[in-house]
């Protein structure tokens, strides 16, 4: 997974081995020092394909600490099962001016 700066707002996208409109639940949590930071979970999420996208705001980002953040999928599929990706790390880098700026 590519870096992001704090403050910013990027698009994530996340491929998944299999049609992502087969998953009845999912959240995508972020975490830093093995704490949860931010959870993004139903609209928040888009499902085209099989990728998951999921867009974070400035607030989102200016959660996190300048360092590496996980990332996870948890999701409950169409049949009921309860599945979780493996955990993906991206670096948070980051800003000289902080807060949101309009």
């Amino acid at each position: 997974m590519a870096a992001f700066p704090r403050g910013t707002t990027p698009t994530l996208k996340f491929t998944l081995p299999f049609e992502a409109k087969q998953l009845t639940s999912v959240y995508i949590t972020f975490a830093q020092s093995y704490r949860e930071v931010l959870t993004k979970h139903g609209a928040e999420i888009t499902a085209e394909g099989n990728q998951l996208i999921v867009e974070l705001s400035q607030d989102d980002t200016l959660l996190f600490r300048p360092q590496s953040v996980d990332i996870q999928i948890r999701a409950i599929d169409a049949a009921g099962n309860a599945i979780a990706s493996k955990i993906i790390t991206a670096d948070v880098s980051k800003i000289l001016r902080d807060g949101v700026i309009e």
